[in-house]
């Protein structure tokens, strides 16, 4: 029985302390303007309303925006009606490149974030025609959360629309308008039930004279290269717990074998176990219950899933510029 006893307390000490949660949520609606200014520089408008539709935790307490490049500012971040909403730069475990916004969405309800941010030197010089330039950009997209109506518009700082050109080439999406105001041109694209972490791109190319900055090189987006991140949890579980229950049972079947093989031993060859009488020293009285005892079972999980932080780890949701939903 000591035997038992002891498998019995290496199983509870290595088993993980709770499942990954689980929260299922969409993007109602997601407006992103992007303005091109002469410096070369852009700014962005995210309007997004996020819908807790259900899961584990009783509300969304924050996630992730990602932003396409480094050296972004967030000018301001505010809910529907002006009021501040908290941020911080997102770690990079959840979102290469963004920002964490603290806003309480409770299960079965919409919250509306309205977010601007200045990205510099988003213009680059065309690798084809020297006399344009051009700017490539992805709105947020989120790996577990599907976009329900996206609308994206650019403004691009040329008075000349015919002289603006937007690319239609494979991997690019066509635009549905493209019109002047003022010395704008601004194009806009729409699109209803983007398909779960689709990555909606276009690129648009115009006169190098339009700017007074650009670089040579397109940027390279961060959340693009970041295939290190960890996205168990866009499941409804966490492969990081579902590891941890395997590599217990492997652990538990190893240590039954040798006990297996000890008590065939001990029948081979007459071994018989010492009888202890102290309490303090018995084998199983105050080893295994100890033990056991020490492990409280349940509770969050062990960090594996993760993007919403509503209690306990991860739940992964990145967007383009990355992003998640905790």
């Amino acid at each position: 029985m000591w035997a038992v006893g002891a498998l019995l307390a290496c199983f509870f000490a290595f088993m993980p302390n709770g499942s990954a949660q689980t929260i299922n949520f969409e993007i109602s609606s997601l407006t992103c303007d992007v303005r091109v200014l002469t410096d070369g520089s852009i700014t962005i408008r995210y309007a997004i309303e996020m819908h807790y539709i259900d899961g584990t935790e009783p509300a969304i307490t924050e996630y992730d925006v990602g932003m396409p490049k480094d050296g972004f500012t967030i000018n301001s971040c505010t809910d529907n009606v002006g009021n501040p909403i908290s941020h911080q730069r997102a770690s990079p475990e959840y979102c290469a490149c963004g920002e964490t916004v603290y806003q309480n969405i409770p299960k079965g309800q919409t919250g509306l974030l309205i977010l601007e941010a200045s990205v510099p030197e988003m213009v680059y010089l065309d690798s084809v025609n020297p006399d344009r330039v051009a700017i490539e950009f992805i709105p947020a997209w989120w790996d577990a959360g599907q976009v329900r109506y996206l609308t994206l518009r650019m403004y691009i700082p040329c008075s000349v629309d015919s002289n603006v050109y937007v690319s239609t080439e494979s991997g690019y999406n066509s635009p549905t308008s493209k019109s002047l105001s003022g010395s704008t041109t601004v194009i806009s694209w729409t699109k209803s039930s983007l398909s779960t972490a689709e990555k909606y791109k276009v690129a648009v190319f115009f006169p190098k004279s339009s700017v007074t900055h650009y670089v040579n090189t397109k940027p390279t987006n961060p959340n693009l290269q970041n295939t290190n991140r960890d996205t168990s949890s866009d499941l409804d579980f966490g492969t990081g717990a579902c590891a941890s229950y395997a590599c217990c049972f492997g652990f538990f079947v190893i240590a039954f074998i040798f006990a297996m093989i000890g008590t065939i031993l001990n029948k081979m060859f007459g071994f018989r176990r010492r009888t202890y009488t102290s309490p303090y020293f018995a084998p199983y009285g105050g080893f295994a219950r100890g033990n056991i005892g020490g492990f409280r079972l349940g509770g969050g999980s062990s960090g594996f899933s993760g993007g919403f932080r509503g209690g306990g780890g991860r739940s992964c949701a990145c967007a383009c510029a990355g992003g998640g939903v905790r």
